[in-house]
């Protein structure tokens, strides 16, 4: 198709993009304009919590948590037809995390000025052509007091869709605050022995010394599960 058929709004749409969107396209809005002809993806301007559909057919197909937004990231582009799977490399090792680790580590060691540096050079890299996209003044004073949200924040942006999100909130102690702060559908669940994984059922099944609990002769499922 050459021309716009969905379009997804990271804003709450206006009166204009309403009326231009109108007879051409099917427009998405972040939060419901009081427009039945304008889908919400989210509850509230937070979009911790999706739209959520209440039958599996007609328009409940256009609620947020059906609307999977999908990364493009690893699509392969070179070749004469665009497939849904690309024969590209997964990223495995970048030179931008390393930035990133770096600037975490001078981060917590209180070097604050290289660690600002290593954000920005790595924010003037992914910056459109004349535009400054360095650390904020709240954002430098969250390098100096050793704000982890910072790094996280950046890397958020930097590795999204690259399978380590769960890896990093697991090492910084996080997971359980920033689960019930932005995954609205997840913060009445997530417990804080989820910061392990259950250990699969047929390795449970295949040993001989199982026991119900720590046993330093023994061998146990993780606590919950």
């Amino acid at each position: 198709m050459r021309d716009t058929a969905l379009y997804l709004s990271p804003e709450t749409v206006t009166p204009a993009q309403v009326a231009r969107a109108a007879n051409r396209y099917v427009l998405f809005s972040r939060t419901d304009v009081g427009d039945p002809v304008v889908w919400p993806l989210y509850e509230t301007e937070a979009a911790t919590m999706p739209t959520i559909a209440t039958s599996t057919s007609g328009v409940q197909n256009n609620k947020g948590n059906r609307m999977y937004i999908a990364c493009k990231k690893f699509d392969d582009y070179t070749g004469t037809v665009i497939r849904d799977l690309g024969s590209k490399d997964a990223f495995i090792f970048r030179l931008s995390e390393m930035y990133l680790i770096a600037a975490e580590g001078y981060m917590m060691a209180g070097q604050s000025g290289p660690a600002a540096q290593k954000l920005n050079d790595l924010r003037t890299a992914r910056a459109i052509a004349g535009k400054d996209n360095s650390l904020t003044p709240a954002e430098s004073a969250q390098v100096a007091a050793k704000d982890i949200r910072v790094i996280l924040d950046e890397r958020a942006r930097e590795l999204c869709g690259e399978q380590q999100r769960w890896f990093d909130l697991k090492r910084t102690g996080t997971l359980v605050d920033r689960v019930k702060l932005y995954n609205g559908a997840a913060a009445p669940n997530i417990q804080a022995f989820h910061t392990l994984r259950p250990i699969p059922q047929p390795q449970m099944d295949a040993v001989t010394n199982k026991t119900s609990g720590p046993d330093p002769e023994g061998f146990w499922q993780n606590t919950g599960y």
